[in-house]
């Protein structure tokens, strides 16, 4: 019975552990779930026990994963993170997320993934993370790798509080010889002053090139270098002032150095230590012959603690034939009298000292000697150049002249002031209002005068700059369309119905949510986010997309945002369009595709919608591909096809059947097709948007491209995407990061909470997505009835937001003379412009040289306008006619 109370503390201990198991193993059962939908199912989330203590763990060992993306989703209270046994080459920047903060995270074990290189910005937002593993991976930190360069000196610096960092076979196999140094570098810029446990076992470490690679870890207590191929000490250890444990079991020591057991004691005698220094030396193969017997004496002596002393043993040949392996303190060493004595000698400091003092004279002396020849060495190479800057004074007089000069002009120059020398400036400014001339003053000679004027105007002459011409790929590139008509309403200040965008306040609650981020008291919101897109909204754009396609649309390697949809469109045609590629391009075409698919190199094939012939009403399913025409253009050359549905300008909406037709033709020839479908929700009377990706055998051949700008009515914002397949979308993203790399961090929180709010309505009449273009339809048949109203023929669009009128049944009524313009559309929206105070568009910079002719009987309009600035423009046609 009075055993009882000491027993019970440890059965108290036994049944809470217990319950805590079960209480995992009831968590676990679960944890597939509550890891959330980026998880695999394989991975675990949820409290765990692990080292007899119950901790919140994601567990994602061999979850078969290619990349990191999943842990920038774990859950925030995570304090263990296992993620081992995966195929991750490389670790990107922000492993974590840009904007995550795990707090409570503490060990990160990213073991047997294969790991070849870890970017200097991987690690982010790990304040508390005490325990790094990268053991068994194939690391590469070599700044002179043949390949690229894999040093990234602060690739730890974020690990503040590291104090436990496993790299145990984790490096390539035959490392760089310069790995100490390499090493060396990453510990002292990444400054890991709290580091005490450090694991280099198993990386078939021959040497330390650099004698310090361990000096700037001044808490290191205990240092793993076993499984190596080490044969002595060959680094210092004395910098390490709290070192308590030196493991170099199982290396290939055949003797230990005096050398190296002079360091070992020193170490122990250090000042102020607290506990004794243990080094293991087991499972080398050490020879027995007399140079083993100095360390035998050093055993039997020394203050250092021997792990496993007793059981050292000794070979009297190679260590895999000695059938007899002896142990070491049970050697006879009779006949090493005199290696004992030298390395007793050695061993003794006083005796040590005192030799010390006999050599300094000595070398004392001959630094003396080499610092007196130096001496010599120089005054000779002194007097050398002294003698040929004399002989060669002439030449170098006649050579420095013009620098001199040069220089004395241009300090005269910026202290010349109007008062001081007002004819000299007169002059200056007639001079150097002539085209590529500058003035010089102050000329100390006419022929430099002369002379350096040549020198300018040929540097800067016509010739001289055709190196800083236009490159090849952008020539022939005209200058975009809105530009030139930008400049023309800000001279002339018309009634703007040509440029596409709403001039109506946005939905209150998307802007509302920019407004609420700049006043967001989370830092964060303000900082680089996620490159390939901000975490919460390709959550949100997977979300829904997923219900729209009827597929899961991976929110981290299927979406990418960027600048627009503009951006999406040249890293679509830049991801994937090479030498010669051919890209075909249905006409009119949104202006952009062209120079961006010449950019690339490529060729891009132009087939032209076509207004089949009809009275009445025009409408825009009346605009037509040719399907025989369109067969030809396919070949073993096209690599793309560009596909804009609702169609700008037109407002058509392919149909099934004709997106089947493009279909048949992609699967055919194997092309890719690029979906332009800024205007999804823009569709009026009952016409169904069929998104060309969900017909059989697209997804995996089709980038589909959405935008903000469009679908919230915020054009300024310029956020776009991308969304398909992982391995056409991930081509998309190379040119992004090398680009662009990220978008602004508050528009795309902004556009998330909004796209938050409309899944929670989707498919409800309040939804903006229904009651967009619910408004926009009496807006459109305004339109159509005041351009008839006033002698045009209105196209009649089912999508979009623009309307094309056919304007030459007023073209007796014109004058267009006045305008030099080559085509008549161009020449009809400037008259309009200057006379009318109305400017439209010309639809023919929407087509190829070719095929301009085919819009010239055309202006494009935009309706998403005001209703108040649609009445002025009926009035003023109606006031014209």
């Amino acid at each position: 019975m009075a055993n009882e109370p000491q027993l019970q503390p440890q059965m108290l201990l036994v049944a809470f552990l217990a319950i805590s198991a079960a209480l995992s193993l009831g968590n676990a059962e679960k944890s597939s779930s509550s890891c959330g939908p980026s998880f695999p199912a394989v991975c675990s989330c949820g409290m765990e026990m692990y080292e007899e203590k119950i901790q919140y763990m994601v567990n994602c060992t061999n979850a078969g994963l290619n990349n990191t993306s999943v842990l920038e989703h774990m859950p925030e209270q995570v304090e263990i993170l296992i993620f081992t046994g995966n195929f991750i080459t490389e670790l990107p920047w922000n492993v974590f997320g840009s904007i995550n903060n795990y707090k409570q995270l503490k060990i990160v074990d990213m073991s047997s993934n294969h790991i070849r290189e870890i970017r200097g910005k991987s690690y982010h937002h790990v304040p508390r993370v005490e325990r790094l593993i990268l053991n068994h991976n194939n690391l590469s930190i070599s700044r002179n790798d043949d390949e690229v360069n894999h040093h990234h000196p602060r690739v730890f610096s974020n690990f503040v509080n590291l104090q436990s960092l496993h790299l145990t076979d984790a490096f390539e196999d035959h490392s760089s010889p310069q790995l100490s140094e390499d090493l060396h570098d990453i510990f002292v810029n990444s400054q890991l002053v709290k580091l005490q446990k450090l694991h280099l076992e198993q990386n078939e470490i021959t040497h330390f090139k650099d004698r310090n690679v361990f000096c700037d870890l001044p808490a290191l207590r205990d240092l793993h270098l076993g499984d190596n191929l080490l044969r002595d000490i060959n680094f210092e250890v004395r910098c390490l002032n709290n070192l308590r444990f030196l493991d170099l079991e199982r290396n290939k020591f055949e003797f230990v150095k005096p050398s190296d057991m002079r360091v070992l004691n020193q170490l122990q005698e250090r000042k102020n230590h607290t506990v004794d220094l243990i080094v293991d030396f087991n499972l080398n193969p050490f020879v027995c012959d007399c140079k083993i017997s100095p360390f035998r004496t050093w055993m039997q002596a020394t203050q250092v603690t021997l792990r496993n002393q007793d059981s050292l043993m000794c070979f009297h040949g190679l260590q895999h034939v000695d059938p007899a392996p002896a142990h070491i303190l049970q050697l006879d060493m009779g006949e090493c009298a005199a290696e004992m004595e030298a390395a007793a000698s050695f061993l003794n400091i006083a005796e040590d000292d005192q030799l010390y003092g006999q050599l300094q004279p000595h070398i004392s002396g001959h630094t003396a000697t080499l610092i007196f020849l130096l001496i010599v060495l120089s005054m000779i190479l002194l007097g050398l150049l002294v003698a040929l800057v004399y002989v060669s004074r002439d030449k170098l007089k006649y050579m420095m002249t013009p620098v001199f000069d040069n220089v004395a002009k241009k300090v005269q120059y910026t202290s010349i002031k109007d008062e001081d020398c007002p004819e000299m400036l007169q002059t200056c400014r007639r001079v150097s209002s002539l085209p590529r001339f500058s003035c010089l003053l102050n000329s100390p000679s006419q022929r430099q005068q002369q002379q350096y004027n040549r020198t300018l105007i040929a540097a800067f002459s016509s010739k001289g700059m055709e190196k800083f011409d236009l490159p090849k790929r952008l020539q022939g590139s005209a200058p975009s369309v809105w530009n030139e008509y930008i400049a023309l309403a800000m001279q002339y200040k018309p009634l703007n119905l040509g440029q596409g965008f709403p001039d109506d306040a946005a939905p209150e609650y998307v802007t509302n949510a920019l407004a609420d981020i700049a006043k967001d008291t989370n830092p964060l919101l303000h900082q680089y986010t996620r490159g390939n897109g901000h975490v919460r909204l390709v959550q949100a754009l997977s979300k829904l997309y997923s219900g729209l396609v009827g597929r899961d649309v991976n929110p981290l390697n299927e979406i990418l945002v960027t600048a627009g949809a503009y951006e999406a469109l040249y890293s679509t045609i830049m991801g994937h369009v090479d030498n010669g590629d051919e890209v075909i391009i249905i006409e009119p075409f949104f202006d952009c595709y062209e120079p961006m698919v010449k950019m690339a190199n490529g060729v891009p094939r132009f087939i032209p919608l076509k207004l089949s012939e009809k009275e009445g009403p025009i409408s825009s399913a009346d605009w037509v591909l040719d399907v025989a025409e369109l067969e030809k253009m396919f070949n073993e050359k096209t690599k793309m096809i560009i596909l804009n549905t609702p169609h700008n300008p037109t407002g058509k909406v392919f149909n099934r059947k004709e997106l089947e037709v493009i279909a048949d033709l992609c699967r055919k020839w194997n092309v890719l097709c690029v979906s332009d479908e800024v205007y999804e929700w823009l569709v009026f009377d009952g016409v169904e948007h069929v998104r060309i990706c969900t017909l059989p055998g697209m997804w995996d051949r089709t980038i589909t491209i959405g935008s903000a700008g469009k679908t919230f009515s915020v054009t300024g914002w310029k956020i776009g995407w991308a969304y398909g397949p992982h391995q056409l979308i991930r081509n998309l993203q190379m040119v992004h990061q090398n680009s662009v790399y990220t978008c602004p961090t508050p528009i795309q929180e902004s556009v998330a909470r909004s796209f938050e709010v409309e899944l929670a309505r989707l498919g409800n009449p309040e939804s903006y997505f229904l009651s967009l273009p619910r408004e926009l339809k009496p807006k459109r048949d305004f339109m159509a009835k005041f351009l008839s109203e006033a002698g045009m023929r209105p196209t009649i669009p089912e999508g979009g937001y623009f309307m094309l009128a056919d304007w030459t049944p007023l073209a007796a009524k014109l004058n267009l003379e006045s305008e030099p313009d080559k085509y008549r559309d161009y020449k009809f929206t400037k008259w309009m412009t200057k006379n009318m105070g109305l400017q439209g568009i010309p639809p023919s910079a929407f087509y190829s040289e070719p095929n301009k002719h085919l819009g010239e009987d055309f202006v494009r309009y935009c309706f998403i306008k005001k209703q108040e600035n649609l009445n002025k423009a009926a009035e003023l046609l109606k006031s014209w006619k």
